[in-house]
């Protein structure tokens, strides 16, 4: 039997409503069914104001995007205690240049400085990882700067799908899941092409989720959407409904 995913919300979804009014946002977030929310800034709160907000709206913290600058190693030990105080296990990377990952070399450049944040943020109970961008499904010496990140750092490193730029990268997200089992804590479903609510597109959900719920040992979904042809607000509710015939 497989288990039931919490569905989570990627707050840059809605970063103008949270710039207006980040309480209000977030309470509505909240009213729509969502478990939790992942953060892509702080809108100027420290970590206790955060962490009492979502405890007053019985929202959890399913992860938070970090520059790679935070995971550097003058900085690694204060973003963990920041993300320890939002109970928050998942410290992502979202975006690299594709220009630092256009050779082997770069890229284990890169896969160093994750592996040596990963060593101080595992003890603390906190995973780090990568979110995907499409050029990083483009080739750098015959294989996928993706792929190659992800065999060059350990396997305590997690990758974090996003299916929208996996296939505008060219690449399958069933597949590019399966090749690292068990290193998608959270998975990022957004609907192809863009802006384009989930379930009015080109993605069957159905497969990729049960796979993050079954041998992808998944530990969240998040919703992402950008570039909304319709009131982002309108787009996330609609979504947390589509979404809802999976979780069950």
């Amino acid at each position: 039997m497989t288990a039931a995913l919490p569905l989570g919300l990627q707050l840059y979804s809605i970063k103008d409503q949270c710039a207006a009014d980040f309480p209000g946002s977030l309470e509505k977030v909240a009213q729509m069914g969502y478990d939790g929310v992942e953060f892509a800034g702080y809108y100027g709160r420290s970590a206790p104001e955060l962490r009492a907000l979502l405890d007053r709206l019985h929202l959890r913290c399913c992860g938070t995007h970090t520059g790679l600058e935070t995971l550097a190693a003058e900085r690694i030990q204060a973003t963990c205690e920041f993300s320890l105080t939002l109970a928050n296990a998942y410290l992502v990377v979202p975006w690299i240049a594709a220009e630092r990952m256009d050779s082997v070399a770069k890229i284990a450049q890169i896969a160093k400085l994750f592996n040596e944040a990963a060593a101080v943020a595992g003890p603390m109970g906190l995973k780090v990882g990568y979110h995907a961008h499409a050029h990083d499904f483009h080739q750098v010496e015959g294989k996928s700067a993706w792929a190659r990140l992800g065999e060059a750092v350990g396997s305590e490193v997690f990758m974090q799908m996003d299916t929208h730029n996996c296939i505008q990268g060219g690449a399958d997200p069933l597949t590019e899941l399966r090749r690292f089992p068990g290193r998608a804590y959270t998975v990022h479903v957004k609907e192809y092409p863009t802006g384009v609510a989930p379930g009015r597109g080109q993605i069957d959900f159905r497969p990729l989720i049960d796979y993050c719920r079954g041998p992808g040992q998944s530990q969240w979904l998040i919703v992402e959407h950008e570039e909304a042809s319709q009131p982002p607000m309108e787009v996330v509710a609609e979504a947390r409904g589509f979404f809802e015939k999976f979780l069950k």
